[in-house]
Parts: structure tokens; C-alpha cells; sequence
């Protein structure tokens, strides 16, 4: 990581927390979810940066996949890895793309019709091909 991203990837959330407090049920929960979630990132995060630098030591390179020789457990890491980034994807354009929704097209939010599919379709895909 680029010492110039280190303020999008610790800042870039707290962006998204009034976007996702809207969109829940009861966002009085919000607090708890962010309690469990985060103490969730930091144990797993923990884990995996600890086992990895008890395997390799002060050899371990800042993307532990490089550390890792071809075979089954750097697929299996691999695809880990895309696969919670996609969830991460998916998660974030979600809030994102409805923010979007209702700020570009506030008369086709909660329709329930076609009108308010291709809205969303558009928008959706709009924002993959500008993130691709």
C-alpha cells in the first residue's frame, strides 16, 4: 500500500456509515453491528498477520501472497481473497449506488416498477465500469 492511500482506506468508510444507517431497519442497531463487526476485522486480521509473520518472520512481505509457494494453499488464499473483495464490492456499491438512486432519480425511488429497475441498472453499471 502507497503511503498516498492510506487516508482513502482509513477515512473511505466512515463516508458510507450515515448511507448504511439509513438504509437498515432500526438504525439505533447500527452501533452494535459496527461494535461486532469491528472487533470480527481486528481478531481475523490479527490472526492472519500473526500467523504469517511467526511462518516467515522479517521476510514477510507486505502482500502475504507473495510469501506463499504455487500450489493449493496460494489458490485457496487467492481465492479467498477475490472473493471478499467481491463481497466488499458488493456491499459498498450497494449503499453507494442507492445514495446515487436517490439523489439522480429521487422520483423513481421505492416505485417499485420497471422505471425503477433500469434506474438501478444503469446506475449499477455506470459505477462498475467507472471502478473497472
Amino acid at each position: 500500500m502507497h503511503r498516498s492511500d492510506i487516508p482513502l482506506t482509513s477515512f473511505f468508510p466512515s463516508v458510507q456509515y450515515l448511507e448504511t444507517m439509513a438504509e437498515m431497519r432500526n438504525p439505533a442497531d447500527f452501533k452494535k453491528s459496527l461494535i461486532v463487526f469491528s472487533v470480527t476485522i481486528v481478531v481475523v486480521y490479527l490472526w492472519s498477520a500473526l500467523s504469517l509473520y511467526f511462518r516467515y518472520g522479517q521476510t514477510v512481505y507486505s502482500s502475504t501472497l507473495y510469501n506463499l509457494d504455487g500450489g493449493p494453499l496460494k489458490t485457496a488464499a487467492s481465492l479467498f481473497m477475490f472473493i471478499h473483495v467481491a463481497i466488499s464490492y458488493c456491499l459498498n456499491s450497494q449503499v453507494f449506488n442507492r445514495a446515487l438512486h436517490v439523489r439522480l432519480l429521487p422520483h423513481s425511488v421505492n416505485r417499485g416498477d420497471w422505471v425503477e429497475s433500469m434506474h438501478w441498472l444503469c446506475i449499477s453499471l455506470c459505477t462498475v465500469a467507472l471502478t473497472w
